[in-house]
């Protein structure tokens, strides 16, 4: 009762602070909608928030709740921590101890109708905890009979997290519920294994898809318009400083990537010392796929690429003399499974693979804390252009869509790193000679680097 009670108690409060102070959400819900107790829910585990954010996302008065947490609680470190957690349901897994041992209490807890919360992540990481842990989910699911809800929670621990962090307002937050299933008739303990493996590979997945088809929208309505920002001196600026960090002259194979209206492909085509080198422009929208195909339809050494950053590139190891990307990279959300900064940090590395040693790699990104509104205020002459009109519409438009790129920068859905994690996320990749510089009314960095 008094489980119940804490769990009913802090509900609210839990709501309050991940709905008001963060952008909480839940994808999902319709899974679990007229299950009944007991659950087993299996979720991935990054932080101690994720307790209460597993059950934020139900119902006040829903029956799923209260759970109750099998635990490393070898892993607090204060008595006080190990006291709380166990007022509020949590109990010690037993792990070490063998499948006899630690099977006694969850089993317990489900026969008696409440509902049990298990994170086989960060709990256990000696690889033999977590695969006895994993025999003892399907164990207890095949005495049971109960279904098992696959949990996947995101946004809370990206980039580190702290109460300072939460309350500011910079958090994504979303939890996913899959598809509940149940694995009564299994009779193979290893078959269990594979089939809960599955399932949170699964519910991860459905997350991906989701994000992957709302930035699809974002950035297809942008491609409609993007192609009056090359008109701004602001741009124009980013563009000439870009320039300057570029070899005086490029050869070999060189690869635009996300290359929008085409402003890069142009200036390599300008440095292009026409010996054999071959540039490829890309992108993974059609409105701009057909735009690039238009604007250098008469270039031969111009290839025009659907590439979608999301996915491995489509290029040999060491096989690249240079790579640019202008505003792109920290738009990325998930890449090749991973989401967030990790999706960030594999994409670096994925083009630094196809990299040869001595090539370049020369990007941009927001800086830290960007305010767009200051490269709108440096496009005034611009947008107030009595010769062009229709600037005073695009202007305003383009600045829409720049805002909501700052405000998912400000959440840490987007990736605007400070110069100092810059640096150290970059060598330690491996490329060398790293040098920053501001341009775009002081709000964007051009950052340039080798492998060396």
């Amino acid at each position: 009762m008094i489980v119940w009670l804490l769990h009913f108690l802090t509900w609210p409060i839990s709501f309050l602070i991940f709905k008001f102070f963060n952008r909480f959400n839940v994808v999902g819900k319709e899974n679990i909608k007229g299950l009944k107790n007991p659950v087993i829910f299996l979720s991935n585990h990054e932080s101690y928030y994720d307790p209460f954010l597993l059950e934020t996302g139900l119902s006040w008065f829903s029956s799923l709740y209260p759970v109750y947490y099998l635990a490393n609680l070898r892993n607090f470190k204060k008595k006080t921590s190990i006291f709380f957690s166990r007022l509020y349901g949590a109990f010690s897994g037993g792990i070490e101890y063998g499948p006899d041992e630690s099977i006694k209490i969850p089993l317990e807890i489900l026969k008696s109708g409440k509902n049990l919360g298990i994170f086989p992540e960060w709990c256990y990481k000696t690889e033999i905890e977590l695969e006895r842990l994993e025999k003892l989910i399907v164990i207890l699911a095949i005495k049971t009979g109960r279904p098992i809800v696959p949990v996947f929670i995101y946004g809370i621990f990206d980039g580190g997290i702290s109460w300072k962090k939460i309350l500011s307002k910079k958090r994504e937050i979303k939890v996913v519920y899959g598809k509940p299933f149940i694995l009564k008739d299994i009779k193979d303990i290893d078959r269990g294994v594979e089939i809960i493996r599955k399932a949170l590979l699964e519910t991860k997945f459905s997350l991906i898809e989701y994000f992957h088809e709302q930035e699809r929208k974002f950035w297809n309505n942008y491609a409609k318009f993007y192609h009056y920002l090359e008109r701004s001196n602001s741009y124009k600026d980013l563009i000439n400083d870009f320039s300057d960090e570029l070899p005086d002259k490029i050869s070999g194979k060189w690869v635009d990537l996300g290359s929008g209206s085409g402003a890069i492909t142009e200036l390599l085509n300008k440095k292009n010392d026409f010996k054999n080198t071959q540039i490829t422009a890309t992108d993974f929208d059609s409105v701009m796929l057909n735009y690039l195909t238009k604007r250098f339809s008469n270039n031969n050494n111009i290839n025009i690429k659907n590439v979608d950053i999301a996915h491995s590139l489509d290029f040999a190891d060491n096989y690249l003399d240079g790579v640019t990307a202008n505003l792109v990279l920290p738009y990325v959300i998930h890449h090749e499974g991973e989401i967030g900064k990790k999706a960030f940090k594999k994409l670096l590395k994925e083009i630094f693979r196809t990299i040869k040693p001595g090539g370049y790699f020369i990007w941009s990104s927001p800086k830290n804390n960007v305010n767009f509104l200051w490269v709108f205020i440096a496009s005034w002459r611009n947008i107030l252009d009595y010769k062009n009109l229709n600037h005073a519409y695009y202007g305003p438009a383009i600045l829409g869509q720049a805002l909501k790129i700052q405000y998912k920068g400000k959440r840490d859905i987007y990736h605007f790193l400070n110069t100092k994690n810059l640096y150290n996320i970059l060598s330690e990749i491996g490329f060398r000679e790293i040098k920053l510089k501001r341009s775009m009314a002081g709000q964007v960095n051009i950052i340039s680097c080798k492998k060396l």
